[in-house]
């Protein structure tokens, strides 16, 4: 399972006659891989990491406009 997270930043044109909206956003995705495991006290109590997306498998989100 997969959550997302978004928080819209801006709203940046509005067009009513189209119907068309330009927002500015951010999305965070969180999940659990259960094949990738860390033991906190095997690395100095650190229990939390930053790894670039290209060593981990990372869900493919696709964004689409209505």
């Amino acid at each position: 399972m997969v959550y997302i997270d978004v928080t819209v930043f801006a709203i940046l044109s509005v067009d009513e006659k189209n119907q068309l909206m330009s927002i500015y956003f951010l999305y965070n995705r969180y999940w659990i891989d259960e094949f990738l495991r860390w033991e906190p006290l095997e690395y100095d109590n650190i229990t939390q990491i930053s790894l670039p997306s290209e060593n981990v498998w990372v869900p493919d989100v696709h964004i689409h406009e209505f």
